[in-house]
Formats: structure tokens, C-alpha cells, sequence
């Protein structure tokens, strides 16, 4: 895992430590060889999309930008990780709910909803 990924990791847990419990536990189902990021990553994003309710709106809008600042990231590998397993699981999800989804896509940065409309065709 690049210094890029333990960044952005980091940075996510820190601003919710629900989200690293889910991290840990990708890496156990894993053992002893580390997963693919884009499925750790798609694991974060269910869990995020999961939870979006129980959240303030200010820890959601904290974790939104921080999808934002890796979905442009210059990091190809960061960027791909964040749009094609953590964007696309969390808006797989909330598109089974319409209302909650309606919430979250205003939050979303420019290339987040770009990427999520791309992959969807719909949104």
C-alpha cells in the first residue's frame, strides 16, 4: 500500500473510527496477504453509505471532501481505488434508497458526482 493510501486512510479513520473497524476487518478476511484496494475501498464506501444517517452532516461533508480530494488526486492508484470502490459501492447503496441518496448526492464534490453519474447512467 503506497504512502498515498495510508494518507487518505489515516486522515478517513480520523474523522470516523467506524470506518477503520471495517478496514481491519477486510485485512483479517484477507490474511495473510492484503486485499485488493478496490475492495477494501468498496467496503468503506457500503459502510459509509450504511451509516450516512447516524452521521452529523458535518462528519458526512468532512468524509465527502476527503472522497473528493482522492477521486482528483494525482495518485492514479488512490484516485482509481476511491472512484471505483468507494464511490461506486456507497452510491450502489444509496441508490436502494432514493431519499437518502437524494441527501448525500448535493454533498458530493464536482468529479465525485461526475464519476457517479458516468458509472450510472442514471443519477
Amino acid at each position: 500500500m503506497g504512502r498515498k493510501y495510508r494518507e487518505f486512510l489515516t486522515e478517513l479513520f480520523a474523522i470516523d473510527s467506524s470506518l477503520k473497524v471495517v478496514s481491519d476487518n477486510v485485512y483479517e478476511d484477507w490474511a495473510p496477504v492484503s486485499p485488493p484496494l478496490t475492495i477494501l475501498f468498496a467496503t468503506i464506501g457500503v459502510k459509509f453509505a450504511e451509516e450516512y444517517e447516524e452521521r452529523s452532516l458535518e462528519i458526512n461533508q468532512k468524509i465527502l471532501r476527503l472522497v473528493e480530494e482522492g477521486v482528483v488526486s494525482e495518485d492514479e492508484e488512490l484516485g482509481t481505488a476511491v472512484a471505483t470502490g468507494m464511490v461506486e459501492a456507497m452510491v450502489n447503496n444509496f441508490l436502494l434508497d432514493g431519499i437518502q441518496w437524494e441527501k448525500c448526492k448535493k454533498q458530493l464534490g464536482e468529479q465525485t458526482l461526475k464519476h457517479a453519474e458516468a458509472w450510472t447512467g442514471k443519477v
